[in-house]
C-alpha cells in the first residue's frame, strides 16, 4: 500500500474567513476621512460608522503580456465616477508609483515570477503599517464544501500562488459593498469586460521591512519592499486580482519613536498571521485501505491563545464535513493543535480530494573539486538510497524524519548514504518544528559541512557512534564529515 500525504487542507480559525465586517452599504465609498490619529473610518447608508483595524490600500487588476513577459500593466479597480476608497494612498497623494511591478520573468518549471515592491506612503512612524500583505487574486475552482470557501487550483485551470506566505478572505469578491472598502465597481478600459476573480480563499505574500528588531511584521514608513511572487497561470491572457492590505491601530504613545513598543499588539492583524501545518505519520501514515496521521498546527497569532476560537480543519476527500483540532500547549509564539485523522473516505492515490504520494523532501545539492555529487534531504519510514541493483536501506525514527545525505559519481554511480536522527519528542517532523532545512559546503580540501537548524534532540554521529545534542529553541549546526561520510 503507498503512503498518502494530504494536500489541500483548510484551517479556519478565529477570523480568518470572516472577511473585513458587516457593512451593508451598497453605494460606491468615498475616500476615508482621517482623525489626527490616521484611523480610517467608513458610514454606511445607515449612518452607522464602521471601523477596523484592517486597511484596504489599494485593489487592482495585473495585466501581464502572454506574449511578451516585459510588457505588464497595472490597472486600478474604478467606479463609475472614478477612484473611491483608499487607493489613492499608493495612486496619488502621498506618492504615485508606490504600488510597481519591477520584473517578470519565466521559473523554467512553467510558472512565472512576478517581482511587486510596496512602498509605505507615508514617512511618519505614527503610521507604520502592520502585517502588510498582497493578496493575489483568481477564480476559484477548488471547493471546501463544509466551509463554503473556493480557493484556486492550477490543476483545475485557474491561476495559483506558488509561494504563499498564507491565506485569507479579505477582499474576495463576496464583499463587494462591504467595508474596509467593498469592491464594487465599475472597472472601465480594456478591462471593462473583465469580471473580478471568483475565489473566497486567496494567497498572500507578506511585506515586511528588513531591520533589525522588526519583530511584529511591519513594512516602516519611507521603506519599500520587492517580493518574487511565484505564480502558475494557464494560456491566455495573465490577470491577476490584487489587493494590499495593510493592519493599523493609533499608537499607545506619540510621537512614535520605537513601532515596537509604541503600538499595542491591536494594531497587527486579529486573525492567525500564520498557521504551519506538519504531518507526523502513525506507523505507515494515510494509505488507499485507511491509515491515520497526526496533524500538527502551529498557529502564530499576536494576540494570544486566549483570543482564539476553536480550530476547525476540513480535509475534501478524506473525510466530510469538519473537524476540530485540540489545543496541545502554548510555546512562545505559537500556540500547538492537533488532529488525528483518518482516510475514512478511501481517498486513493492520485485523487483529486487531495493525496499524493511523497514521502522525501530534498534540501541541497553540491559537487566537490572531483565531480562526485552529495544529495541532502529528509524522508520518514523506510527508504533504499541505492537507486541501482544494491540495497541500502535506512529507517527513520519511528515518529520523527531523519535527515539524509547520498554521495554519488558524476556518471550517477551510487556510492554512499548516510543519515542521522531525531532521538527523542520534538514539535514537529522533518523541515517542520524541529529540522530546519540544511546546505552544503566544502572548503578547500573537499571536506564536506552541512549547516542546518535544530530544535529538538538529535543524534549528530551518522555512524555508530552518538554525538547528542538538544535545543528546545532554534539553533544553528554546522556537521563537518570526512570524504566517507562519517563522524
Amino acid at each position: 500500500m503507498k503512503r498518502l500525504i494530504q494536500l489541500s487542507v483548510v484551517v479556519v480559525l478565529y477570523i480568518l474567513i470572516i472577511g473585513c465586517g458587516t457593512c451593508s452599504s451598497t453605494d460606491p465609498v468615498t475616500p476615508a476621512n482621517f482623525d489626527d490619529n490616521f484611523k480610517l473610518t467608513e458610514e454606511n447608508n445607515s449612518g452607522q460608522t464602521y471601523q477596523n483595524n484592517h486597511q484596504l490600500w489599494g485593489y487592482y487588476l495585473l495585466y501581464i503580456n502572454p506574449d511578451d513577459f516585459s510588457d505588464f500593466e497595472i490597472v486600478k479597480v474604478r467606479s463609475v465616477a472614478g477612484h473611491w476608497n483608499v487607493v489613492q494612498w499608493l495612486e496619488q497623494f502621498p506618492c504615485s508609483n508606490c504600488l510597481q511591478i519591477t520584473k517578470v520573468v519565466p521559473s523554467g518549471n512553467g510558472t512565472l515570477l512576478i517581482d511587486i515592491s510596496i512602498e509605505h506612503p507615508f514617512t511618519n512612524l505614527n503610521f507604520t503599517g502592520f502585517d502588510i500583505r498582497g493578496i493575489a487574486m483568481f477564480n476559484g475552482s477548488y471547493s471546501f464544501p463544509a466551509m463554503g470557501l473556493s480557493t484556486p487550483d492550477a490543476s483545475l485551470g485557474d491561476g495559483q500562488l506558488i509561494n504563499g506566505d498564507g491565506y485569507t478572505t479579505l477582499y474576495n469578491f463576496t464583499t463587494l459593498g462591504d467595508g474596509p472598502g467593498g469592491l464594487q465597481g465599475y472597472i472601465k478600459g480594456k478591462f471593462s469586460s473583465q469580471s473580478l476573480p471568483t475565489a473566497i480563499l486567496n494567497g498572500y505574500i507578506r511585506h515586511i521591512s528588513q531591520s533589525p528588531g522588526n519583530y511584529r511584521n511591519a513594512l516602516l514608513p519611507g521603506s519599500a519592499v520587492t517580493r518574487t511572487y511565484e505564480i502558475d497561470m494557464p494560456d491566455g491572457p495573465k490577470v491577476i486580482g490584487y489587493a494590499v492590505d495593510a493592519s493599523w491601530e493609533s499608537a499607545i504613545n506619540k510621537p512614535v519613536t520605537d513601532p515596537m513598543t509604541d503600538f499595542s499588539m491591536d494594531a497587527n492583524c486579529t486573525e492567525a498571521w500564520k498557521i504551519e501545518v506538519f504531518e507526523q505519520p502513525g506507523g505507515i501514515g494515510l494509505t488507499e485501505c485507511g491509515g491515520t496521521t497526526l496533524l500538527n498546527f502551529y498557529v502564530f497569532d499576536w494576540q494570544g491563545h486566549d483570543k482564539q476560537y476553536p480550530l476547525l480543519v476540513e480535509i475534501p476527500g478524506l473525510y466530510s464535513g469538519q473537524k476540530i483540532a485540540e489545543w496541545v500547549e502554548d510555546v512562545s509564539d505559537f500556540s500547538h493543535y492537533a488532529l488525528s485523522v483518518t482516510n475514512e473516505d478511501m481517498a486513493p492515490v492520485g485523487d483529486n480530494g487531495g493525496f499524493t504520494s511523497n514521502s522525501d523532501l530534498p534540501f541541497d545539492i553540491a559537487v566537490d573539486s572531483s565531480g562526485d555529487v552529495y544529495a541532502n534531504g529528509g524522508f520518514y519510514g523506510t527508504i533504499d538510497l541505492d537507486p541501482g541493483p544494491g540495497v541500502d536501506e535506512h529507517t527513520s525514527s519511528a515518529q520523527f524524519g531523519d535527515v539524509l545525505l547520498t554521495k554519488w559519481a558524476l556518471d550517477g554511480l551510487y556510492i554512499w548514504g548516510r543519515t542521522w536522527a531525531a532521538t527523542g519528542l520534538s514539535y514537529g517532523g522533518i523541515n517542520a518544528q524541529g529540522w530546519g532545512r540544511s546546505s552544503l559546503h566544502f572548503d578547500y580540501s573537499d571536506t564536506l559541512y552541512v549547516v542546518g537548524e535544530y530544535r529538538i534532540p538529535v543524534d549528530f554521529d551518522p555512524g555508530p557512534g552518538v554525538y547528542e545534542q538538544y535545543s528546545d529553541s532554534w539553533l544553528s549546526y554546522v556537521l563537518k564529515l570526512q570524504p566517507d561520510g562519517y563522524w
